[in-house]
């Protein structure tokens, strides 16, 4: 019955408020979060770290927000935010070791349970050491069942602190007559990628050959092309990065002779003269009476 109905008297009001939302802004020399590879800078310069905390109703003034390097697990510093929500600290970068490469830092209102991530680049030599230093073994057969693998093994590092850099990914070349043989190499390894050397900069690798790759000797380089994977299980913040001004190779070539085990040839010497395939009349076969002695 629709003509019976009701309502209440009293109209009651709701009022519905957005929640205090709080904002930690954080740059490096002026650069934001978003500039991942920004900015590039040598040990002997210094970085201006700023954060910008916003509540709500404005800034947050007297907040403690702490910044930290998390790539060198160190602890920057501690300061107080100002009556504008700000707080600036300096990084000085010759006093603490820092390696070469990409920096993962953050700066943290523990407080709030905010923190803001950002990365810088320390544009320094890096190095490539082989350990031992030659392939193991450095005589490989192409094919069958026995003594087709090598092993390489050696560390990615600062070339000043002589410490591993982290995260980078190397490339084994193998080369003949100034030609690349690279895609005849066969990794043994169950890694997807297993060039990536990880937190603590090393590398082991063991390869197969192609077995249709010519028979001789060859060259193994490795090399670093700046690459770097930060990846999602080891850092908070993942980035990959592709810094080809940072680069290196090994400054030592090392020997890989590749033998076809099938090729087999043998040689015969008559009293120390090598015997030929054929004879003809320029060459002639040298001749012996009957009780002479031949070695």
């Amino acid at each position: 019955l629709p003509y019976i109905n009701t309502s209440t008297s009293t109209v009651m009001d709701l009022k519905i408020e957005a929640p205090d939302i709080q904002i930690l802004d954080f740059w490096i020399n002026g650069t934001s979060t978003s500039e991942y590879e920004q900015p590039i800078v040598k040990r002997t310069q210094e970085l201006n770290l700023k954060i910008n905390l916003q509540g709500g109703s404005g800034p947050l003034e007297g907040e403690l927000v702490r910044f930290f390097d998390e790539t060198n697990n160190s602890e920057i510093g501690v300061k107080t935010t100002d009556e504008n929500g700000c707080a600036n600290i300096t990084y000085y970068l010759n006093a603490g070791d820092l390696l070469a490469g990409p920096h993962l830092v953050y700066a943290e209102w523990e407080l709030g349970s905010l923190k803001n991530y950002s990365y810088f680049i320390i544009y320094e030599a890096i190095r490539i050491e082989i350990n031992p230093p030659k392939p193991v073994p450095n005589i490989i057969n192409r094919s069958g069942s026995i003594d087709t693998a090598f092993n390489i093994k050696g560390t990615i590092v600062d070339d000043l602190y002589n410490r591993p850099i982290k995260y980078a990914e190397i490339t084994v070349n193998l080369i003949k007559n100034n030609n690349k043989f690279n895609t005849q190499l066969i990794p043994i390894y169950p890694s997807t990628n297993p060039y990536y050397c990880g937190a603590d900069g090393t590398f082991d690798l063991n390869f197969d050959v192609s077995n249709t790759i010519p028979a001789g000797n060859y060259s193994l380089r490795i090399d670093f092309n700046g690459t770097f994977y930060y990846l999602s299980q080891d850092n908070d913040y993942p980035h990959n990065f592709f810094l080809t001004y940072i680069n290196t190779s090994t400054s030592t070539i090392m020997d890989l002779k590749i033998k076809d085990p099938y090729n087999i040839s043998i040689a015969l010497w008559i009293d120390g003269n090598e015997a030929l395939l054929t004879y003809d009349n320029n060459y002639p076969p040298q001749s012996f009476n009957r009780n002479d002695n031949v070695n």
